[in-house]
């Protein structure tokens, strides 16, 4: 593991590392709003598997993305006005929505894909740095608590082949409210009420 303070991460010092690691289809582990998760190129095969046998868990469970724009995920989801709308609202905490696909991603084997733009600036710039949709994955063993400590990181993904940008300690939160775009539903629950998701699409 080659881990990075996450002040020198946004300092750009770095990029090239990063970029590099993205493009040889590794993982990286970054501080999300929610916890700790996987990064990777969403459209890499590989990168999929690799999370998957990570995390110990079926190829057919879905991996969440992220962009920093909608322009990154339009061509692959059918998202319409409404949908960009509700994608680029900043509710202020995190929100995770699930739209139909129009290509197919490796990234989840069914007919919709959860998307986010993040709020954070470590989870920004990551985006920023890659042309392409990236994998926001709590990174923990399947069924496991989700991470938010330095050294549960360590002792469970230490001897694997992945960069650690390291913020510390996390703040325990709720995770990301997911919500099915197509069936105005909730899915998981989180901060945000349907309700406020309501208000969005009148």
């Amino acid at each position: 593991m080659i881990e990075i303070n996450e002040k020198e991460f946004l300092s750009g010092k770095h990029d090239t590392l990063i970029l590099e690691e993205l493009s040889k289809e590794n993982l990286i582990i970054f501080p999300s709003e929610s916890s700790y998760c996987f990064a990777g190129c969403a459209k890499s095969e590989t990168v999929c598997t690799k999370i998957h046998k990570t995390k110990k868990q079926e190829k057919t469970r879905p991996i969440s993305v992220i962009v920093n724009t909608v322009e990154k995920i339009k061509d692959h989801l059918d998202l319409g006005k409404k949908g960009e709308e509700l994608l680029k609202t900043n509710f202020g905490v995190p929100f995770t929505i699930l739209f139909k696909k129009k290509t197919d991603l490796p990234c989840t084997s069914n007919d919709f894909l959860g998307v986010g733009i993040p709020l954070n600036k470590t989870s920004l710039k990551l985006c920023d740095l890659h042309p392409n949709p990236l994998t926001a994955t709590s990174a923990n063993i399947f069924g496991n608590s989700t991470i938010y400590s330095p050294s549960e990181i360590k002792k469970h993904f230490g001897k694997e082949d992945f960069v650690f940008i390291n913020a510390g300690e996390l703040k325990t939160r709720a995770p990301s409210t997911s919500y099915h775009f197509e069936e105005n539903r909730i899915l998981r629950a989180g901060e945000i009420s349907l309700d406020e998701i309501k208000k969005v699409l009148k």
